[in-house]
């Protein structure tokens, strides 16, 4: 065990560090850029980039914008709720 020859770690560090290796083993899916997301449902990409900061339909698609950093992201979905394109501009990954 990690933890087992470190006595003097703090116990509340022991558990938040036990909490952020599940929460890390229970990724499925990570994009490391924001086109390997084009075929992936909603859930996937609001778990992978959150709540976005404005969401709006235009029958029957809906699109998702999200601002990181120098990077605006536009993520058009389908009927389906799947990502259909992403449109971006600045400096994005």
């Amino acid at each position: 065990m990690i933890f087992s020859q470190n006595k003097s770690m703090m116990p509340g560090m022991k558990k938040l560090c036990c909490l952020f290796i599940l929460l890390l083993s229970a990724c499925a899916f990570t994009p490391k850029t924001g086109q390997e997301l084009v075929g992936q449902k909603k859930a996937v990409v609001k778990k992978s980039l959150g709540t976005p900061i404005v969401s709006r339909t235009e029958n029957p698609n809906k699109i998702w914008s999200y601002r990181i950093g120098e990077c605006s992201l536009l993520v058009y979905f389908d009927k389906e709720d799947t990502v259909q394109f992403i449109d971006h501009s600045g400096n994005c990954p």
